[in-house]
């Protein structure tokens, strides 16, 4: 079951719907969290109306949450809710450190968004400013730490981009590979 506990993201991915309603909307860019309270207040009455095994707890990057807010979202959701749990995430926000407060409080998926191995395309047509694929392996490493308490780990990729050359694709192919 999906639902939502934030809106906004301050990142200008080009594919992204956030990218078009920053254009509409003067303050979209500003990320706008629920209180952890709220969001497991809402959390408690979508499981006791859905009965859900499972949730998604989709926002653009889960990861971007400061430190408190994860920590304290985690103890109150692993005491209240208790269910296993997806969320999303980019390199750009990822840390072990916030990982393992999530892990805690009942993640078992952890969904980071990466787009393509090419730096080029990453950077000129996504607008996505990754330092280097070094950065998801060092997560891909970080990840594979914990794979006894979570589900493989999903990567999204955008793959048959018109923009792309064949060594933009093989660059993507060599970063799965």
């Amino acid at each position: 079951l999906y639902t939502c506990l934030a809106r906004g993201c301050p990142l200008g991915c080009t594919y992204c719907m956030n990218n078009y309603f920053k254009k509409i909307y003067s303050n979209w860019g500003k990320i706008r969290y629920r209180s952890s309270k709220n969001s497991i207040k809402n959390l408690k009455k979508v499981v006791n109306k859905f009965k859900p095994s499972y949730l998604y707890l989709l926002e653009d990057d889960f990861f971007l949450r400061p430190i408190e807010n994860i920590k304290e979202f985690s103890r109150l959701y692993s005491k209240l809710i208790k269910k296993p749990f997806a969320v999303q995430g980019t390199p750009l926000s990822f840390s072990e450190e916030k990982l393992k407060i999530l892990i805690k409080g009942g993640l078992d998926l952890a969904i980071i968004g990466i787009q393509s191995g090419s730096e080029r395309i990453n950077r000129e047509i996504y607008h996505r400013y990754l330092s280097d694929n070094n950065q998801i392996f060092k997560i891909a490493k970080i990840i594979n730490k914990y794979k006894h308490k979570l589900s493989p780990p999903w990567y999204d990729f955008i793959i048959d981009n018109p923009y792309e050359s064949e060594k933009d694709m093989l660059a993507t192919i060599k970063l799965i590979g």
